[in-house]
């Protein structure tokens, strides 16, 4: 035998390796810089919609409806409970607007109608406790941003607005007064 057989055949597979490192090193420097260029020329819109408040906007509708604040009761003593219409547009809208998750859209009588029929008491309850059923979900509002108290006068204003006639709930403090009459 010859030793021209543990020879490579030719000297183009003796640099295979180098060519292969070679090449995904280009392939990642044009990867790298292609996505420099990309943040680069988004980097104006960005800022656009950072001027605009838009970003502020998406993340207060991302953010977890019914957070806890420690803040809440302080500022609830300071301020007027917030009517039920002020509640919807604030928190509620996101779901009932459109009726995602099974949830009823504003104003129509077809889906609130079997809720409605289960009675205001019940009704009032889903939003404070969390509720999941056979049409869709409804997680607990109780403890967040919102009383409980402005809570159900948001239940209250879409269930009427829905072809309901609920009263408007008690007020805390002037349930407390009614108490203290009936003594």
């Amino acid at each position: 035998m010859s030793d021209s057989a543990h020879q490579p055949a030719s000297g183009a597979s003796a640099g295979a390796p180098n060519t292969f490192l070679i090449g995904a090193a280009v392939f990642v420097v044009a990867v790298v810089l292609a996505i420099g260029m990309w943040i680069a020329s988004t980097a104006g819109s960005r800022a656009a919609v950072a001027a605009s408040g838009q970003d502020q906007n998406i993340a207060e509708q991302l953010q977890k409806i019914g957070s806890f604040d420690i803040n809440l009761m302080a500022r609830a003593a300071d301020s007027p409970p917030r009517s039920g219409e002020d509640v919807y547009k604030a928190v509620c809208s996101a779901c009932h607007a459109t009726g995602v998750t099974g949830a009823p859209k504003l104003g129509d009588a077809a889906d609130w109608g079997p809720r409605l029929a289960q009675g205001q008491q019940t009704l009032e309850q889903a939003p404070i406790k969390g509720f999941t059923g056979q049409k869709g979900t409804m997680p607990s509002q109780s403890g967040g941003q919102y009383t409980d108290y402005e809570i159900i006068r948001a239940v209250v204003y879409m269930a009427n607005a829905g072809g309901a006639k609920f009263e408007e709930p008690v007020a805390p403090a002037d349930a407390a007064s009614a108490e203290e009459a009936a003594k």
